[in-house]
């Protein structure tokens, strides 16, 4: 399967979302990189590694600062270790000087990311603050990620 980028400048990215992979993008503009959707697809390493090569670009340039916001309503056990990398490639941005922030959304039911992002707190160094959001809300912004 090919992940399909687009991207409108060199350190823009849009990956769409489909039925099995989330919508990942990066806005230049406000510094924020999101993870929305679901993220079961058939190859992970083929899908994330466009992620793994464009944050190796954007270490190039030793942003001064980096939001990540991961609104997620499934992993399946192998996206789990792809999303545990990327997060660590982050800490090492912000090893190098970045002021990082990541967020972890859930649907305030879903015990199970729930849990995810608690693990999260134990895998990496870097602090991650985790919301829980109704379910209405939690909806409107999955369903806000199908437009790209």
């Amino acid at each position: 399967m090919k992940t399909e980028t687009v991207e409108h400048n060199e350190l823009e990215l849009i990956i769409k979302s489909t039925a099995q992979t989330p919508l990942i993008k990066y806005s230049v503009e406000n510094s924020k990189l999101e993870f929305i959707g679901r993220s079961i697809p058939e190859d992970v390493a083929g899908f994330y590694e466009p992620v793994m090569r464009w944050l190796k670009k954007l270490a190039l340039t030793k942003p001064r600062r980096l939001k990540v916001e991961l609104l997620l309503d499934y992993v399946n056990s192998n996206s789990t270790k792809a999303i545990l990398d990327i997060l660590k490639t982050i800490e090492k941005l912000k090893e190098a000087g970045t002021i990082t922030e990541l967020v972890w959304y859930y649907e305030e039911d879903d015990e199970d990311m729930m849990e995810f992002g608690n693990d999260l707190l134990y895998l990496i160094k870097t602090p991650v603050k985790i919301i829980s959001l109704s379910e209405t809300s939690f909806d409107e912004r999955t369903d806000a990620s199908k437009l790209f």
